[in-house]
């Protein structure tokens, strides 16, 4: 058979613009990808069945002239040219990207910023091709490489890898070289490019109302005057109480097993790994109510609710933060996960009606107002943008919120339950015989870590619409005179947020900062707050404007065991004070049953405040303002804040590292995650606020490819990415992102080898 007939060479610059730019751009996807003149923007996402969903609109703002088109095409040739014009392509962005994030931080030298933004381009390169073959060849390699370089167990690497390596390739592919999708991609998952500014967007909020005193807006109200919002700033506390519980972050393992050791290669140990986890030679075996190396065991999930009954028993409702399920994220199934969400609600629903209890009120009458965390998913964080696709071994969603919704029926009643499963697991509640609305949100649309966010070159401004329904729901609060609360998993200043929705959503928290009374979160798994003020860039005492509670968690492998009792007030449903019990694990005793004791209260930390808070004034933000100035100032209000936020963990602080206590300062100040300090500078050796990330994001989000990729990152970041693309010839040792490079590389090699075809150069 004769060969096909020769081609004419064309130089590199022909082969670049061999097409005009307005019509075809080299593609990370394929090489035959057209721009949409005058078409509008689409997010195109695979369902089950392999058809396309709906578009949805991307942020208003863009040209429309700059919005990808998909084409489909029988065949893909991914020749050796294709992958160099990509890669080129993609490091002269990257230099530009650079360029201009530069602008903003001058103390990054141009030429290691650079080398590591670059390298992150050129590692992609062969994975975004990679990701059009198809899932099975992209997750090999990625398992592969995981398994290969020892980052983790290899059951570790097949389950957590694996289940999470479909989503991103499904995000690659609806990716484009020339358009800032791949930049965030580098800049959140690898951390290798600089953060760039938040795309601007003004929230269409209506302008605020008229402040009048509560008498005059019942009066006003009644005779049809519009416009109007109760003046809770005129309300005087009236010395009435009512108490609140939070718990968050128990994640409830299981497969917890007594006498199993717990000293293993896993995120997690005290579980059944095989003969040397378990039987008469385990050094250190895993005792009844928990392990510092180890996730909650039920034993101790059962102890924390019978002292929550005890300590307070007349409490007016639970505020439960999110994450049941365990940090196994390799063995997070379907069938796993949905179990265990409807136990822990079984569990809650009989909270209470033990023989013992000494409730005033029954369990029906003390409702739980339960948030979804990113753990309560399989994979953890995979809430995807259309709640019915079910990639790989990804759980659907809408399950998740169907089967929520009737397990939380009982507590938060018909209409809630009807939001919750139509409106991606986010509800509005008014607690029964108050003014106070409890609007419970679903945060992990805006997560960095979930995958199924990236798969557009621009960012859409209100993924699934929840940022406007917040802003609806306050609205409604507002007109009818009542005090809101935010529950959530993540609050909003988190790192892990993307910039642009933590903004969009501070704006909300603004405008109705005279309607909401608290906001209560959890994820971080240590205590902690974020202090939102007029102007986040000029932040005083005099300016702040909103506070985020964060709880400590459950879980033993982030310290002792903790949850909260509020004392709110009647009159304003603000937060008086708050008191963090916990069950010291060192105690003696503690394996014979936990002693539940104050760790300490809000309150303690008035006495580093001069003068002090007013005894009977409510802890806003004022209070934390102050409280955060203190602990700039005063020695003594740093060393107990480093002690209450651990609640006993190990490794945790900054001893004695200045800049260290400089940016945690930043982090409490910053309710909008643009304001948190943060600052990826590539080029530089991880620091010690480094490593604590690191240490949190391990804490929040287990073992997975987020941890993975940053772990890649990290390094190519402390070689200064010099050595992050080193060749065969390198006499130095490659970097894990080089390994990564190469072997994506080799696979885009052997499938084309696969195809059988004459491949063009």
């Amino acid at each position: 058979m004769p060969p096909p007939p020769s081609r004419p060479r064309l130089s590199l610059v022909s082969r670049l613009f061999r097409n005009p730019p307005s019509r075809q751009y080299a593609s990370l996807h394929s090489p035959d990808i057209e721009l949409a003149e005058l078409e509008h923007p689409s997010d195109v996402a695979a369902t089950k069945d392999g058809a396309l969903s709906k578009p949805r609109p991307f942020f208003p703002s863009l040209p429309v002239s700059l919005i990808p088109r998909q084409t489909e095409h029988k065949h893909h040739h991914f020749s050796k040219c294709d992958v160099f014009v990509t890669t080129l392509v993609l490091a002269i962005l990257a230099l530009v990207v650079v360029a201009f994030a530069l602008s903003e931080n001058p103390a990054v030298t141009f030429v290691e910023t650079a080398a590591s933004c670059t390298a992150c381009a050129t590692a992609l390169a062969p994975l975004k091709i990679l990701a059009q073959a198809g899932d099975d060849a992209f997750t090999g390699v990625i398992v592969e490489f995981c398994i290969g370089s020892a980052i983790a167990d290899p059951d570790v690497c097949r389950g957590a890898i694996g289940s999470q390596a479909p989503i991103l390739a499904h995000s690659l592919r609806s990716l484009s070289v020339h358009l800032p999708g791949a930049t965030r991609l580098c800049t959140n998952v690898f951390g290798l490019c600089p953060i760039t500014a938040v795309v601007p967007h003004k929230v269409d909020l209506p302008p605020e109302s008229l402040a009048v005193s509560s008498h005059e807006f019942t009066r006003r109200t009644k005779l049809g005057e519009t416009g109007l919002r109760r003046r809770w700033e005129d309300e005087a506390h009236d010395g009435e109480t009512f108490q609140v519980v939070q718990i968050s972050d128990v994640h409830i393992d299981k497969e917890y097993l007594v006498g199993a050791s717990d000293d293993c290669t896993k995120p997690i140990c005290c579980r059944d790994y095989g003969p040397s986890s378990t039987g008469p030679d385990v050094k250190t075996p895993a005792e009844q109510f928990g392990n510092r190396r180890c996730d909650t065991p039920q034993a101790l999930m059962d102890n924390l609710l019978a002292a929550v009954e005890q300590i307070a028993p007349n409490r007016s409702f639970t505020v439960f933060s999110g994450d049941v399920i365990d940090a196994a994220v390799w063995d997070a199934t379907e069938e796993r996960v949905l179990n265990g969400l409807h136990d822990f609600s079984d569990g809650l629903a009989s909270w209470g009606h033990s023989a013992n209890s000494i409730s005033e009120t029954t369990s029906a009458e003390k409702p739980i107002y339960p948030v979804l965390g990113n753990h309560d998913i399989g994979p953890g964080n995979a809430f995807a943008l259309d709640s019915t696709i079910n990639a790989a071994s990804a759980t659907n969603a809408q399950q998740i919120y169907n089967m929520s919704a009737s397990d939380w029926r009982r507590w938060i009643g018909d209409d809630a339950v009807n939001q919750v499963q139509t409106n991606f697991g986010c509800y509005s509640v008014v607690h029964p015989g108050t003014n106070l609305r409890i609007i419970s949100l679903n945060m992990n649309y805006w997560s960095e870590q979930n995958y199924w966010l990236y798969a557009s070159d621009w960012p859409e401004w209100d993924p699934n619409g929840i940022i406007t329904w917040l802003a609806s729901e306050l609205e409604a609060a507002e007109k009818a005179g009542q005090r809101a609360w935010l529950i959530s998993h993540s609050p909003p200043g988190r790192r892990d947020i993307f910039r642009e929705q933590s903004n969009y959503v501070y704006q909300i928290i603004q405008r109705y900062r005279h309607t909401i009374a608290a906001q209560l979160y959890g994820h971080a798994h240590w205590d902690e707050w974020e202090l939102g003020y007029e102007d986040p860039t000029k932040p005083s005492s005099e300016s702040a404007i909103a506070v985020a509670l964060l709880a400590g968690s459950v879980t033993p492998r982030s310290g002792d065991p903790v949850f909260r009792v509020y004392d709110i007030s009647k009159t304003t449903y603000e937060v008086l004070d708050f008191t963090v019990y916990h069950a010291d694990m060192f105690a003696p005793g503690y394996q014979q049953g936990p002693s539940w004791k104050p760790f300490y209260s809000a309150r303690d930390y008035n006495q580093f405040l001069d003068p002090p808070f007013p005894p009977n004034a409510a802890l806003n933000a004022t209070y934390w303002s102050l409280v955060t100035d203190a602990l700039e100032q005063n020695d003594s209000a740093w060393d107990a804040f480093e002690k209450y936020d651990a609640h006993g963990a190990w490794g945790r602080g900054c001893n004695g590292n200045a800049a260290c206590r400089k940016e945690q300062l930043c982090i409490l100040r910053a309710m909008r995650s643009e304001d948190s300090c943060e600052v990826i500078r590539p080029g530089f050796a991880l620091n010690k606020r480094d490593l604590n990330s690191f240490q949190d994001e391990h804490a929040c989000e287990g073992p997975g490819l987020g941890m993975l990729l940053r772990q890649v990152g990290a390094e190519a970041r402390a070689a200064g990415a010099k050595d992050s693309l080193a060749g065969p010839g390198a006499t130095r040792p490659r970097t894990l992102l080089s390994v990564l490079h190469r072997q994506a590389e080799a696979a885009v090699h052997r499938h084309r080898l696969s195809k059988k075809r004459w491949w063009r150069v």
